[in-house]
């Protein structure tokens, strides 16, 4: 294993790696491209992108399993046919599948946080209401 937990990580230099070895060497070549064309921009999404990157250098080394990246046009359609949609949005916080992010458990909890503040932003209205008579009647 190499110091990213695979055989082949995304700063090896497949020339060096294998000299004198051209299959190993395209097989080296097949897996960077992967990595640079479909996992890389997985890190721009945060700590959580991390995560999904690590899962995609996996998923590169096995280009005989239907969840390699490079059969995908693009990453969204590989994070949304090998990930949950919902663990997407609430786990990792990206939407890339487009579902109702008022379905999952954030957008619930986001719209009772919504609620809760309307119904004290009312209640200082009807307080500040009733001040404002009072000190109408009291003048």
């Amino acid at each position: 294993m190499a110091k990213c937990g695979h055989d082949i990580c995304p700063d090896d230099n497949c020339g060096l790696k294998h000299p004198f070895n051209g299959g190993r060497r395209a097989r080296c070549n097949r897996i960077k491209g992967c990595i640079e064309s479909r996992c890389s921009t997985l890190k721009a999404l945060g700590p959580n992108g991390f995560t999904l990157f690590d899962a995609c250098i996996g998923h590169c080394h096995d280009d005989g399993l239907p969840k390699y990246p490079g059969k995908y046009t693009n990453v969204n359609a590989y994070l949304c046919d090998n990930f949950d949609p919902v663990t997407l949005v609430e786990y990792f916080g990206v939407n890339p599948c487009g579902i109702n992010e008022a379905d999952t458990k954030i957008g619930k909890i986001n719209e009772a946080e919504n609620a809760a503040n309307n119904q004290v932003l009312i209640g200082l209205a009807v307080v500040a209401i009733i001040i404002v008579i009072l000190l109408l009647l009291m003048n």
